[in-house]
């Protein structure tokens, strides 16, 4: 008889316990990441009627831009829509639309006069600054502003003299700073005509009022010119509350500028 090949060792008990449980669920596969736009750069900086023309402005941190539908913006954005509530941005890259809230109010010669419309409040601004500036020298215009109503932004425009004063910087007064409030500080010049936008506005609930410091404008004077004029093109305050604020425009400051 042939000889048996003998078996090995076992490796489990034929016969031991076992689970009827289901087998684990496999996990699903991972979602394909969504591509989203990034965080909003640009935030309302103001917008002012001058000429009869609505002008409105964006802010991207401490810089100012004018803006039309139709533009192209900075980080690959197109304006699609400019709305008395809203503007409407396309981030291109993805083309998903993103949209900034801005003020409804609107000077009352654009807005129009209704029956039993809130009482406005005032708003004045007036310069302080020395008569005579020496050829080379820097100089600080202060634009003050004095109101009895809460303001939570008030965006303007200031012409200056291009041949006379070179613009060196602006700074923001302490009216909207009130009790220690953040507020949102941009600037866009233009030194070969003359021309600086600044917006600024509060933070917070309530309104700044009474009577402080605005912005300071730091100019250098480039030229002999006997006479060099500063104004305030135009100048749009928003309130906290319903009423429409109207804003006292100061007389033109007048700079001689001396060797």
């Amino acid at each position: 008889m042939p000889d048996r090949i003998a078996l090995g060792e076992p490796r489990a008990e034929l016969f031991g316990p076992h689970s009827w449980q289901p087998p684990a669920p496999r996990a699903a596969a991972t979602a394909p990441r969504v591509p989203t736009a990034p965080p909003m750069p640009y935030q309302f900086a103001g917008k002012l009627l001058q000429d009869g023309r609505l002008q409105v402005f964006l802010a991207k941190g401490e810089s100012v831009v004018a803006i039309q539908e139709g533009d192209t913006l900075d980080g690959g954005y197109r304006v699609e829509s400019i709305g008395e509530t809203q503007v409407t941005l396309i981030y291109l890259p993805l083309k998903q639309k993103q949209s900034i809230v801005v003020s409804s109010w609107l000077p009352p010669a654009a807005a129009g006069t209704s029956t039993g419309a809130p009482a406005s409040s005032r708003a004045t601004l007036s310069w302080r600054a020395p008569d005579t500036i020496k050829v080379g020298e820097d100089v600080k215009v202060e634009l003050l502003v004095k109101t009895d109503g809460a303001l939570r932004s008030l965006p303007l425009q200031v012409s200056f003299d291009p041949g006379a004063l070179q613009f060196v910087e602006v700074q923001e007064g302490m009216f909207f700073k009130q009790g220690g409030q953040q507020t949102s500080f941009a600037h866009n010049v233009d030194q070969a005509n003359g021309r600086l936008f600044v917006g600024i506005t509060r933070s917070g609930a309530d309104g700044a009022k009474g009577e402080d410091g605005l912005l300071t404008i730091v100019f250098r004077a480039k030229a002999r010119i006997p006479r060099s004029e500063l104004r305030v093109l135009a100048a749009t305050a928003v309130s906290v509350g319903p009423g429409a604020v109207t804003v006292g425009l100061p007389q033109p400051q007048v700079l001689s500028v001396v060797q």
